[in-house]
This record gives structure tokens, C-alpha cells and sequence, in this order.
């Protein structure tokens, strides 16, 4: 079983032990945000596909996720290239949480 040491009983904790009690977590639980997020899947032939839609799209999911201060990192890159590095990107940061696919209208 897990041993608090006396400065956890009084709530202060050193970095080394903060780091440590944040490691130890049951396995596969979720990070903090994460049951949040539903798996979605973009539409690169509609609308959903341009590019701003998708800078807004990852704000909304750096939101769900808590990933304060992350967005405007994540956003610097998107728009650093052409439109491939925007999907490159997104699918980098976003992959485990939405999916870009290209559905031609019927």
C-alpha cells in the first residue's frame, strides 16, 4: 500500500514527492479531461474541412482536454505551412480524439 510521508499529512509536498504521487494512478485511468472527449469524425470535403474550421475545432478540443496555455502552441504550428501541415498537425496533436477523412458528396 502506498506510504504518505509526514509533509503529505500536512499537504506539503515537495516537487520530487508531487511528481511522484502523480505517477502513481490506477492503470489505464484516464488523464484529467480526457472523459470528456467522444471520439468525432471530421469532414475534409465540407465545410468542417477548412482550415480556420480546423484551428477552431482543436481551441474546442485543447478546451475539453484542459490543455491551458497548449492552444496557442498548437495553432502557431497549423499555421506555419500549407493546408497538409494543418491536417498533419491536427492529426498529430488530435489523432486519439477525432478523425479526419475526406467523404465525397454522393
Amino acid at each position: 500500500m502506498f506510504k504518505q510521508s509526514n509533509s503529505a499529512k500536512r499537504g506539503n509536498l515537495s516537487n520530487a514527492e508531487k511528481s511522484e504521487n502523480l505517477r502513481i494512478c490506477k492503470p489505464g485511468a484516464a488523464r484529467r479531461g480526457e472523459e470528456k472527449v467522444t471520439m468525432k469524425t471530421i469532414n475534409l470535403s465540407g465545410p468542417q474541412g477548412n482550415a480556420l474550421a480546423l484551428v477552431a475545432e482543436a481551441e474546442q478540443l485543447c478546451r475539453q482536454l484542459d490543455w491551458r496555455g497548449k492552444f496557442y502552441d498548437i495553432r502557431a504550428e497549423m499555421l506555419r505551412g500549407d493546408y497538409d501541415n494543418v491536417l498533419k498537425t491536427f492529426e498529430k496533436h488530435f489523432g486519439d480524439y477525432a478523425k479526419l477523412e475526406y467523404i465525397p458528396d454522393a
